[in-house]
């Protein structure tokens, strides 16, 4: 991947999920709105093959089009759901912090994600499970469904990836130190990759997403892959859309709103972007005591649980971090291995992961309370 571009500040996306989950609250800046973004909130423009069907005039958080692209649906940050062209009306939640929309491939259902980590299904989506009343380590801020409708991931701003249903876990940037949060997540029309843009315009590709290029202006709230699968819009705050790879840019919006989501039409002929809150900065405070830990963090909790062998097995427990092996299974371990002690040391402090994101140090008793991490 080519080097990441130098920081810029976070946009509106990322901060209306800080605030919504209420992570670093105090550290958000004050906000600086133009009359044009006032008053072009919660509005919908068209481009390329793509019509406008209305809009809600209320300040938006996403869009979802529908299977023949005639229609789609609107979301606001309290949960409104609003339906426009063929887009059938499936209900609203009354539920703030709402920061996507995506919907299942029968055009029948969709779901909404929340800063906070829940998910709400409607019409035929299903909840798969959600991170609703867990800790963590930063707010959620996108999500994309498989091409089944049976399973879907969220991303958080620090780039952890979180995978429900059918949705396979490939890979995250969780732990990683990033130079801008991620702010946008889309997936492969085969279920097999995703991608996630973070503010600077870096993108990160796993499974079976191609890697086609990133932007240097910066500035980006959010992002849509080609239908084809072949390529990726970026999209920026100010309305500047680049496509990459498949993916062809129709038009940039110039009206000095606040973009905050952009949505293909699914015969790959157009877009439509939409409007939503007024573009913030924010100053990231001093990291939560929650906060993800670190390679050296598992580095030190291997050298405790098994001085460090990360082949150790016997008594029950496998690897440098000592898992059951029930546990290691239950966490998607079988991507790396089937027992711990098989696995890379990388591919066992993933699954570490995943495990403190749900548990906490609890699941290292005593070496987390020796190490002081707890």
């Amino acid at each position: 991947m080519p080097p990441i571009p130098a920081p810029l500040p976070a946009r509106a996306r990322v901060r209306r999920a800080l605030a919504a989950a209420g992570i670093c609250a105090a550290a958000l800046a004050t906000l600086s709105t133009t009359g044009a973004q006032a008053a072009d909130a919660g509005r919908v423009y068209a481009y390329g093959g793509a019509a406008d069907r209305g809009a809600p005039s209320v300040a938006l958080a996403g869009l979802a089009a529908t299977p023949s692209g005639g229609g789609y649906w609107t979301v606001t940050p309290a949960g409104r759901v609003d339906a426009f062209g063929d887009a059938p009306k499936l209900g609203s939640a009354n539920v703030q912090g709402v920061v996507d929309i995506a919907r299942t491939p029968t055009g029948k259902g969709y779901f909404l994600a929340l800063a906070n980590g829940g998910v709400l299904a409607f019409g035929d989506a299903r909840s798969r499970g959600s991170m609703g009343g867990k800790a963590l380590a930063a707010p959620i801020v996108g999500i994309a469904a498989t091409p089944s409708g049976g399973g879907y991931w969220l991303v958080a701003s620090d780039g952890g990836i979180f995978s429900f249903g059918d949705a396979r876990y490939l890979g995250s940037m969780g732990g990683t130190k990033l130079v801008a949060p991620v702010t946008a997540i889309a997936a492969t029309p085969s279920g097999h990759g995703y991608w996630m843009a973070a503010e600077d315009g870096g993108v990160f590709s796993f499974g079976d997403a191609a890697y086609r290029g990133s932007m240097s202006e910066g500035g980006i709230t959010s992002m849509a892959a080609a239908p084809s699968g072949l390529g990726y819009w970026l999209v920026t705050a100010s309305g500047v859309v680049r496509g990459f790879g498949s993916a062809t840019s129709l038009g940039n919006l110039t009206t000095g709103a606040n973009v905050v989501d952009v949505a293909p039409r699914p015969q790959n002929d157009g877009y439509w972007l939409v409007t939503g809150e007024e573009r913030a900065t924010y100053t990231a405070a001093a990291a939560p005591a929650s906060s993800e830990p670190t390679d050296a963090d598992w580095d030190r909790m291997a050298q405790c649980e098994s001085s460090g062998n990360w082949g150790a097995r016997g008594n029950g427990y496998e690897g440098g971090l000592q898992f059951l092996n029930s546990t290691w299974l239950s966490y998607g371990g079988a991507e790396f291995a089937q027992h711990a002690y098989d696995a890379s040391r990388e591919g066992q402090i993933e699954i570490a992961r995943r495990v403190w994101r749900e548990k906490g140090w609890s699941a290292w008793p005593s070496c987390s309370r020796q190490l002081g991490y707890r």
